[in-house]
């Protein structure tokens, strides 16, 4: 149960994190309206992010199935878990 918390918190401090990071506004220079852009930190530069749709990711379709497959992403070099948006179908 430890391990399975462990990864769950994982995910969804990687899920926060590629969200502060990659949601930053970003310009074409000299363009501008009124908003500040965000620099991305160096690390964001060589990580490797991985985007999944909970849906789609399994036959389950929820969070168990991906957490049960962390570790493989981790072994393909994923730094990051990007997660969906989440809606209810229909």
């Amino acid at each position: 149960m430890n391990t399975i918390k462990h990864k769950l918190n994982w995910l969804l401090a990687a899920a926060v994190i590629g969200s502060l990071s990659l949601g930053a506004t970003v310009r074409a220079e000299g363009e501008s309206n009124g908003a500040s852009a965000h620099k991305s930190p160096e690390w964001l530069k060589s990580s490797v992010v991985y985007e999944i749709f909970t849906r789609n990711f399994s036959k389950q379709g929820d969070f168990n199935a991906i957490t049960a497959r962390l570790d493989e992403l981790k072994d393909l070099g994923v730094d990051i878990v990007w997660l969906m948006p989440i809606h209810p179908v229909g």
